[in-house]
């Protein structure tokens, strides 16, 4: 990997447009450039949330003090939550980035709806 490589990184990601959203992978493709790259080239963020480990699972409900559950909605048979577990540090909270960079026309096709 070259130097210059190195300095590639999400942090550098600014957003222009979503490509593609497929909510039942619970995934997201956004077009973008990277702050400060003076050659103006594209690039591509795929986004996605990371599966369940069992491992994780099976800490739900411990109480834990950085856990927050927050009811919005319920009716005679559901009830609904938002959780957060562990804070932003949780792995229960990861999402994967894939960076695609520099973006060709053909790949920023490939990612379209």
């Amino acid at each position: 990997m070259s130097a210059e490589s190195d300095k590639i990184n999400f942090k550098l990601f600014q957003f222009e447009r979503v490509l593609n959203q497929q909510p039942e992978f619970k995934s997201i493709s956004l077009l973008g450039k990277l702050r400060g790259d003076p050659t103006d080239a594209k690039c591509i963020a795929n986004l996605s949330k990371t599966e369940f480990q069992l491992e994780h699972v099976e800490k739900l409900g411990k109480g834990k003090q950085n856990d927050t559950i927050e009811e919005y909605f319920h009716n005679d048979l559901y009830r609904k939550y938002w959780l957060k577990f562990g804070g932003a540090q949780s792995d229960m909270n990861k999402v994967q980035c894939n960076l695609m960079y520099p973006a060709s026309e053909f790949l920023i096709n490939k990612y379209s709806r």
